[in-house]
């Protein structure tokens, strides 16, 4: 099953890849050594065997595979895969990142709804950008056009993963994004608070989805 899943998010990303690079070779200026990704996600065999289906989404990887190498080699979904350092399933869900706020909680998250002993790479891992500059998503205004024409793809992927929950640990700054992902593709979105001793903007669910 999760082989059928990664293929299918092989075959989506490799068409995104192919229109992407022929859309920026002219744009060389607007990539630094400070630009990373595309960031890809990937189920590992735990995910399918998972009591609960976890999507987990942060705002953008800090540090990836460097785009200026992805665009001069012609990286396709394999070679970002494959990789031994930089690669989704190289990293494992944050494997040796206990320090970091992020992969404790999301660790902690799906040992809670799956089982103390559940694996880390039991979740789907992802993030909202896809392309990230300088830690933050793209300010060049054309690479941030292009990240939003080819990688704006959150839906398409939670279609295929099929996840139960959809957790954005994305804080209030990113609200935008999905709000406006989800508003193209569902009617009458809701945002309600979880809790009435945390503000919304800090804790939130969005129904009718």
């Amino acid at each position: 099953m999760t082989e059928n899943m990664n293929d299918e998010i092989e075959i989506l990303y490799n068409s995104k890849l192919s229109d992407f690079y022929k859309a920026i070779e002219n744009l060389d200026d607007c990539v630094t050594d400070k630009t990373f990704g595309p960031f890809i996600p990937y189920a590992f065999e735990e995910y399918f065997a998972a009591k609960r289906k976890i999507m987990i989404v942060g705002q953008q990887t800090m540090g990836w595979v460097p785009l200026k190498d992805a665009i001069k080699n012609n990286y396709y979904y394999k070679n970002f895969i494959e990789l031994k350092e930089g690669s989704t399933k190289d990293f494992e869900n944050g494997k040796g990142y206990y320090s970091s706020p992020f992969w404790r909680f999301a660790t902690e998250i799906n040992q809670s709804l799956n089982g103390s002993s559940s694996s880390r790479l039991a979740f789907i891992w992802n993030n909202l950008f896809k392309i990230e500059e300088d830690n933050y998503y793209p300010d060049s205004k054309n690479l941030y056009e292009l990240t939003m024409k080819y990688f704006n793809i959150l839906n398409e992927e939670i279609d295929i993963f099929k996840p139960e929950i959809v957790l954005m640990l994305t804080g209030p700054n990113y609200d935008w994004y999905f709000e406006k992902l989800w508003n193209e593709k569902y009617e009458n979105i809701q945002k309600t608070a979880i809790s009435t001793e945390i503000e919304i903007r800090r804790l939130a669910e969005f129904g009718n989805l």
